[in-house]
C-alpha cells in the first residue's frame, strides 16, 4: 500500500506502449488506501463490471486488474486513470515489493486462522529499516486489528499507537474505528469509564467522516460501545436515549456483524431500563441477524450476553429459553471464547442453578471457574462473586455470603460501576 491518505493527483504523460499498471499487490494496497481515504466500503465501491467480491481480490492482490476496471475504479475513487501509474518506476523497488508481499503473506495467515504467525510476519515488516513509511503504516494498521480481533493484551497499546501515528492525523475514518475498537478493547479489560471516553472520541471523529454507509456504520459501532459500557456501568438513563438513537439507524449499516451489535446494545439499555417487551424484540434480531458461520465467536457471545441481561434484569427469567441459548454459547465460546468468556459463561450457567433451587451446584460451577480464571474484568469477576454470594445466602453460609458481597462491590468500583456496586452494598444487608 503507497498512501494511507487521500494522494494528490499528479498528472501523468499519456501512456505509451512501455508503460503498464502498478504490478500487484502494490495496486490493490493503492486502491485500498484511496477506498479507505474517502470512507468507502467495498460495498460502496462495487459497481457494474466491480463486484464485492472482484474488489476484495484485487486489493488483496489475487487479481490482476483489467483497462475497464481501472476506469471503473477512477470514476469510483474520483482519480484520473493515470493516477495508477503514478508510483511506476523502470526498475521497481525489490525491497517495497517485498515488504508489501509479507503484509499480504501475514494476513493470509490471519484468514486461515494462524494468528501468532500472522502477528509474527506483521512486526517483521514494522522492524524492518527498509519498510517505506506508508507501508510501515498500513502494517500497524493490520496488526492493531488482528490483536483486537483476537482479544489480545496489546491491541490497547498497539491501537494508541495507530492513533497518536502522524500519517493518522488527517484520516478522521482510520481514527475512529481505531476509537471503536479501543472502547471495545478497554470494556474486554473492565476499563469502563476509559472505554466510554473511547467510544465518545470515535463519536467526535465520525463528525469528519462524510455521509454514506461507510458514515452510518462507524456511527452506530461507536454508539454500541458508549451504550455497552454505559450499561455495565450502570448509568442506564444515559444509555437509553443513545440507545433510541442506534435504533434508529441500525437498519442502515452494511455489516451483519455490526448489525447483531447494535441490536443487542438497543436490547441491553432497554431491559435494563425495564421495558422488557421492546428490548426482547431487539434481542431476537440480534440472535437472527449473524450465522454461527459468519463469526463462531461473535455468534456465541450474543447468546451469552442475551442470557447475562435477562438474568440480571428480569424478574421471571424464562429458564429453558436461557438455557438453550447458554449451551450454544457454551459450545462456541468453548471452543474459541476467551476466560472472560468462559468466566460469564459458567457465572451464568450458576445463575440459572439457582433459579432452579441448586445453590450447591452453583457454587461449585463458580468456585471452579474463579479457579481457572487469573485476567477477567472485575465487571466479570463482580458477577461472579454475586452469584457465588447469594449461592452462599441460599445455603445459610452467613460469613461467606458477606465475604462474597464485598468481594463483588470491591470488584465493580474497581471497574468504575460504581451504581452496580452500590446495589451490591444494599443487597448484602441482611433482611
Amino acid at each position: 500500500m503507497e498512501s494511507h491518505k487521500a494522494p494528490r493527483l499528479v498528472r501523468q504523460p499519456p501512456v505509451g506502449p512501455d508503460r503498464e499498471l502498478i504490478p500487484q499487490p502494490e495496486f490493490g494496497g493503492l486502491v485500498k488506501s484511496r477506498r479507505v481515504a474517502l470512507g468507502m466500503t467495498q460495498r460502496d465501491l462495487a459497481c457494474p463490471g466491480l463486484s464485492m467480491s472482484y474488489i476484495s481480490l484485487l486489493e488483496s492482490g489475487q487479481r490482476h486488474p483489467t483497462r475497464g476496471a481501472v476506469q471503473a475504479l477512477s470514476a469510483q475513487l474520483k482519480v484520473d486513470p493515470e493516477y495508477f501509474l503514478a508510483e511506476i518506476r523502470p526498475e521497481p523497488s525489490t525491497e517495497s515489493t517485498d515488504v508489501v508481499r509479507r503484509i499480504v503473506n501475514s494476513l493470509t495467515m490471519a484468514a486461515v486462522g494462524e494468528d501468532r504467525l500472522a502477528e509474527a510476519g506483521l512486526r517483521e515488516v514494522l522492524a524492518a529499516p527498509d519498510t517505506p513509511p506508508a507501508v510501515g503504516w498500513q502494517a500497524k494498521w493490520e496488526l492493531a486489528q488482528l490483536l483486537h480481533s483476537t482479544a489480545h493484551r496489546d491491541a490497547r497499546v498497539e491501537l494508541l499507537d495507530l492513533i497518536n501515528d502522524p500519517a493518522s492525523q488527517d484520516t478522521p475514518l482510520v481514527k475512529a474505528l481505531a476509537y471503536v475498537m479501543l472502547a471495545h478493547a478497554e470494556r474486554e479489560y473492565g476499563a469502563l469509564r476509559q472505554a466510554m471516553q473511547y467510544a465518545r472520541s470515535a463519536l467526535q471523529e465520525h463528525t469528519a467522516v462524510s455521509s454514506g454507509g461507510a458514515a452510518d456504520t462507524l456511527h452506530a459501532r461507536a454508539l454500541t460501545q458508549l451504550i455497552a459500557a454505559l450499561c455495565e456501568l450502570g448509568e442506564v438513563e444515559q444509555a437509553q436515549p443513545l440507545a433510541e438513537e442506534l435504533a434508529g439507524i441500525v437498519d442502515n449499516v452494511q455489516t451483519p456483524e455490526a448489525r447483531a451489535m447494535g441490536q443487542s446494545a438497543i436490547a441491553h439499555a432497554l431491559m435494563r431500563g425495564g421495558d422488557h417487551t421492546r428490548g426482547r424484540v431487539h434481542q431476537d434480531l440480534a440472535l437472527r441477524e449473524l450465522s454461527v458461520e459468519a463469526d463462531v465467536r461473535l455468534w456465541g457471545r450474543l447468546r451469552k450476553s442475551a442470557v447475562t441481561v435477562a438474568l440480571d434484569t428480569h424478574p421471571e427469567p424464562d429458564v429453558a429459553r436461557l438455557s438453550d441459548l447458554l449451551d450454544e454459547a457454551t459450545h462456541a465460546l468453548t471452543l474459541v471464547g476467551t476466560a472472560a468468556d468462559r468466566l460469564e459463561v459458567s457465572t451464568n450457567a450458576a445463575a440459572l442453578d439457582l433459579l432452579r433451587e441448586h445453590p450447591q451446584e452453583a457454587v461449585r460451577k463458580v468456585s471452579e471457574a474463579l479457579e481457572r480464571t487469573s485476567d477477567a474484568s472485575g465487571w466479570d469477576l463482580g458477577r461472579a462473586h454475586l452469584v457465588l454470594a447469594r449461592a452462599h445466602r441460599s445455603l445459610g453460609e452467613a460469613d461467606a455470603a458477606a465475604a462474597d458481597y464485598r468481594a463483588a462491590a470491591d470488584d465493580f468500583e474497581r471497574a468504575g460501576a460504581y451504581q452496580r456496586a452500590l446495589a451490591v452494598w444494599r443487597e448484602s444487608v441482611p433482611q
